[in-house]
């Protein structure tokens, strides 16, 4: 349960645009960074993920139940500017 690559480094002002595809030939996958999110991917499927201009770090992550969990994370880290600290606590 990973992404690959699992991050992505980018500079101020930079707008950011990602290509997702499922390679995975068991589970369904998603990509949500900030507002913006591709819809659940069937193995093979593609989507494209614009995240608009970038100016500080965040992570995103899968929304599928545990994905996260496990590790699925994705990192949009702007070069020069600090990594936004990932949410660990929930509720």
């Amino acid at each position: 349960m990973r992404y690959e690559p699992s991050s992505v480094e980018v500079n101020p002002g930079d707008h950011v645009i990602l290509v997702v595809t499922n390679h995975d030939d068991r589970n369904y996958h998603d990509l949500q960074v900030g507002g913006q999110r591709t819809p659940r991917l069937s193995t093979g499927e593609t989507a494209e993920l614009d995240l608009g201009v970038f100016g500080e770090s965040v992570q995103g992550w899968c929304t599928v139940a545990g994905h996260r969990q496990m590790g699925m994370v994705f990192d949009v880290v702007v070069d020069g500017v600090p990594q936004a600290r990932p949410i660990t606590h929930f509720g």
